[in-house]
């Protein structure tokens, strides 16, 4: 594998050496002590601008319904409780990565970094307690304190030192191979590692035998597990007598096998169909490497500034003079006169600039290598045309987002990977994950019964965090709620859609809260508004204006009631009718006797007809009443 990947490492120490600003001088030009050396910090300004764009994770984290169905029981990913379900996990993976980076790493920032510099990105999850179980005793003190922080920790990797297999159906074997020092092994590993503790606790300097090097080689597949060992020395192709840390065994067991997956989160860009490793990964600055623009830039910086530093004492003018040696000078005097003697002749040279060949080839130089990367307006901040309108340097911004399309897909594969590692580690190790929401008590628990090992789907997007690109998003929310959108009078978008299009990862939680706030500030504003009419006295005058209101409204009505009263044998009294039953002539519809009206029921009226004999004149056996 080391032999395999030989030019691609080569190529990735050039990567490396670009970012970081580091540059030899070629031979002949070091020689001279006139030199002094220009390094072009255009790579390094180019990565820092795409990690400062890209490195915002805030509302990334989306889980499929489909991953939690086996958490509710459930068997529709449209159901509403497994929407809100997902939104529980969401909260909860983004709360392990919260508390990963608490370990002091930054794992987005990481992460964008590798993607921009190699074009690949490789990261390792460590569950706390299976790597506590293989490398024995920390210490008791050292144990609590990295369990305190959770269960997870996240290596990322530098790709100088990682080689791997990554065929057409997924990622087959990964060896890590880099330098620590033996009081470093001893800490990683502990007990594992008791052939580097006994040489420290043998040697007659210890501070030195801990400074000693030693290789290190971690190595794990499907077939083989994992293994690791140790070399004396700083070569890696050299192995003699390794030490063995830790003998090939499943890096974790389930039911007796190792489980189906390596504890590794690889994302690689670039292409496969060229068959040379060197030539697959092209990260931003593989043109600059390539083409030899860093190297040439270089060079050419350094000869016109040296110039420039060598030619700042040169002679500005001649004497002629039989005696040079007396001429003098009055530099007091602002003029500088100059004396001269009879005979004598001064002469003013024409002090040459810049040589303008090399000022405009390195000036050439640093703009091609802008124009590679695509990024220079995130990296200066400054439109590519002078002034123009907002509009055009938000184009600039958008076009400058797509160039490192690649790089931020490469993030978020990373921590997509890294996310499904933790859920599958909990799975087949058993456990809980545990999370909490942003300034909330609220305590969400993903158990390891519940997790599908088969269904995990979980998509990241990492939002840019260029304010013109927060504004447009916000701009597009609001024409999204008002209308559809082009924000024009069509169906308006659900508030989940556009929850998530600005970035929120629990969508029900917030319609939910939401909810609440609206019937807390209703409650609110009504409370208010009743005080400020208790002040004003206002309360009482329309408590006052309602009373005679009603005092008006029952002496209409009783008006009303007195005129529809006719004429006849008495008040409220209509003459009976022909059809009405015997005892029942006195029982009449007047509004005197409507109870609705507030008069007195027709029985009260004629006591006789309100029975059955009176009304009838017949008893219930059918016999006359007398």
């Amino acid at each position: 594998m080391i032999a395999r990947d030989k030019g691609q490492k080569s190529a990735m120490g050039a990567y490396q050496r670009m970012v970081r600003l580091q540059y030899s001088l070629p031979a002949p030009l070091s020689i001279f002590d006139w030199i002094r050396k220009v390094v072009t910090t255009v790579p390094y300004d180019e990565v820092r601008a795409v990690v400062r764009a890209l490195s915002n994770l805030k509302g990334g984290i989306s889980v499929h319904p489909l991953t939690v169905l086996k958490d509710i029981g459930g068997e529709d990913p449209d159901e509403k409780r497994a929407k809100t379900r997902a939104n529980e996990w969401e909260t909860t993976l983004e709360w392990c990565l919260r508390r990963i980076e608490k370990r002091g790493i930054s794992i987005v920032e990481d992460m964008i970094q590798s993607a921009a510099v190699y074009d690949v990105v490789l990261a390792q999850v460590i569950h706390m307690p299976t790597q506590l179980k293989a490398a024995g005793s920390f210490g008791k003190e050292r144990e609590v304190a990295f369990v305190r922080i959770g269960d997870w920790a996240v290596r990322l990797a530098d790709p100088n030192q990682v080689y791997w297999t990554l065929s057409d159906y997924g990622l087959e074997e990964v060896l890590h191979v880099r330098m620590r020092t033996a009081g470093e092994v001893v800490r990683i590993w502990g007990d594992a590692a008791s052939a580097a503790s006994k040489k420290i606790a043998e040697a007659k300097s210890k501070a030195e035998a801990e400074k000693q090097p030693y290789v290190e080689f971690e190595y794990v597949s499907h077939e083989d597990g994992k293994s690791v060992w140790l070399q004396e020395g700083t070569s890696p192709e050299q192995i003699s007598k390794p030490i063995v840390v830790l003998k090939p065994q499943p890096w974790l067991m389930f039911e007796g096998k190792q489980v189906p997956f390596l504890p590794w989160a690889i994302a690689q860009g670039g292409t496969r169909s060229d068959p040379d490793p060197e030539f697959q990964l092209r990260p931003i600055l593989f043109p600059m490497y390539r083409a030899e623009q860093f190297a040439t830039a270089n060079i050419m910086g350094t000869i016109m500034v040296s110039q420039a530093l060598a030619k700042m004492a040169e002679p500005g003018g001649v004497i002629t003079s039989p005696d040079a040696d007396s001429v003098t000078i009055d530099y007091t005097d602002p003029s500088q006169l100059m004396r001269l003697h009879p005979g004598e002749v001064y002469q003013q040279l024409v002090k040459q600039g810049l040589e303008p060949r090399f000022r405009e080839a390195f000036d050439r130089l640093e703009a091609a290598m802008q124009r590679t990367s695509g990024v220079d307006v995130l990296a200066s901040g400054r439109p590519l045309s002078g002034e123009q309108p907002f509009a055009g340097y938000s184009l600039q911004v958008q076009q400058a987002l797509v160039q490192v399309g690649g790089v931020k897909r490469l993030g978020e594969k990373g921590i997509e990977s890294i996310l499904e590692l933790i859920l599958l580690t909990t799975f087949y190790s058993g456990g809980q994950l545990v999370g909490y929401a942003p300034g909330k008590t609220k305590r969400y628990v993903i158990d390891s019964e519940k997790i599908d090992p088969d269904n995990i789907h979980i998509d990241v997007e990492l939002k840019p965090d260029v304010p013109i690109d927060r504004v447009q998003r916000v701009q597009a929310a609001v024409a999204m709620a008002q209308g559809g959108p082009d924000g024009k009078g069509s169906i308006p978008y659900p508030p989940d859609r556009i929850l998530n299009f600005l970035g929120e990862t629990d969508t029900e939680g917030a319609i939910r809260d939401w909810k609440v706030w609206q019937w807390e500030r209703a409650d609110w504003e009504g409370r208010v508004e009743r005080r400020r009419m208790e002040q004003s006295g206002q309360i009482q005058q329309m408590i006052q204006q309602g009373a005679m209101q009603l005092h008006e409204q029952m002496m209409q009505q009783q008006a009303e009631q007195q005129s529809e009263v006719p004429e006849g044998p008495g008040p409220g009294l209509q003459q009976p009718s022909p059809f009405t039953p015997q005892g029942t002539q006195g029982m009449v519809q007047g509004q005197m006797f409507n109870p609705e009206q507030g008069g007195m029921p027709p029985g009260m009226a004629t006591p006789e007809g309100a029975t059955f004999e009176g009304a009838t004149g017949m008893t219930r056996g059918g016999m006359e009443t007398p």
